[in-house]
């Protein structure tokens, strides 16, 4: 059965705040301050404030260098998942929260045992290569954006960035690397690397295959080739924000040596819902 995407989704809308971005909007029901300038401290939370106030979203999500952490714990955010030297190798990322809704901030009980089994579940996998397998990994270019936006709209109902659009993915191209596998001329798996050059970091992310083609080890594959040339462009830090209930997905970044760097909660707007995600990182 193929997802139909809702073609009317008013996706979050992207703010810049001096050199620090927002996005906001009622798609993913929250704030969420993807890239924080220590200068724009004051202004992004009096922004934050205000938006809260006039569109009653129901959580605000920040990235944002650690030494600011007990100036957003004032401000009532509480620590959601870190990474180690994230900037530059050198210092660490916070992943800080703060809840407007009792709904949002707390996991219900059969979310909580679910997300919990597949976290032990990553434990007891091998963290090593699975057997070699002939799989063939294209770069994506200009020209490959259509069948990309194609395969997202197949294989997700719902999705946190307009990547059923394929005017976005072609707008996304200066900063993410597109990566895909083919089966004769079919786009059957797909992923991408976001890169930050100014923090020398890279999210994995957009992983989508196939239904018919699950099981293949694609994902993986895709995730090898996906650091071979993030390291080629002197990337230090690697990490993805996947979601907590996918157990393939966990266990495809466990396997390959990544780090458990936290549970986002009831974060994103991904699979037709919004839901909790896992942070998982590597050092290259």
């Amino acid at each position: 059965m193929i997802n139909k995407p809702n073609n009317s989704i008013t996706y979050d809308k992207k703010e810049a705040i001096g050199k620090s971005i927002i996005y906001h909007g009622k798609h993913n029901d929250r704030i969420y301050i993807s890239h924080l300038d220590v200068d724009d401290y004051s202004e992004v939370i009096n922004r934050v404030d205000s938006l809260i106030k006039q569109e009653h979203y129901t959580k605000i999500f920040a990235k944002t260098p650690a030494h600011l952490e007990h100036n957003f714990s004032k401000n009532g955010f509480i620590p959601e998942g870190t990474i180690p030297n994230y900037y530059n190798g050198q210092s660490d990322v916070l992943f800080m929260c703060k809840y407007f809704s009792p709904e949002r901030k707390f996991l219900s009980t059969q979310n909580k045992e679910k997300i919990d089994k597949i976290i032990t579940l990553t434990e007891t996998k091998i963290k090593k290569e699975p057997n070699k397998q002939s799989v063939k990994i294209s770069d994506l270019n200009l020209n490959q954006m259509d069948a990309l936006a194609q395969l997202y709209r197949d294989v997700f109902p719902s999705y946190p960035f307009p990547i059923f659009e394929s005017s976005y993915l072609q707008q996304s191209l200066d900063s993410c690397y597109y990566y895909g596998v083919y089966d004769k001329n079919q786009l059957v798996a797909a992923a991408s690397s976001e890169v930050n050059v100014e923090e020398s970091s890279a999210e994995m992310t957009d992983f989508a295959t196939l239904s018919s083609y699950r099981g293949q080890g694609f994902a993986f594959e895709l995730l090898k080739e996906m650091e071979r040339n993030m390291s080629r462009l002197g990337i230090k830090t690697v990490y993805t924000i996947a979601r907590a209930i996918s157990p393939g997905m966990n266990i495809t970044f466990s396997k390959n040596a990544y780090s458990y760097g936290g549970l986002l909660v009831n974060n994103t707007n991904i699979g037709g819902q919004i839901e909790s995600m896992n942070i998982w990182y590597k050092h290259l």
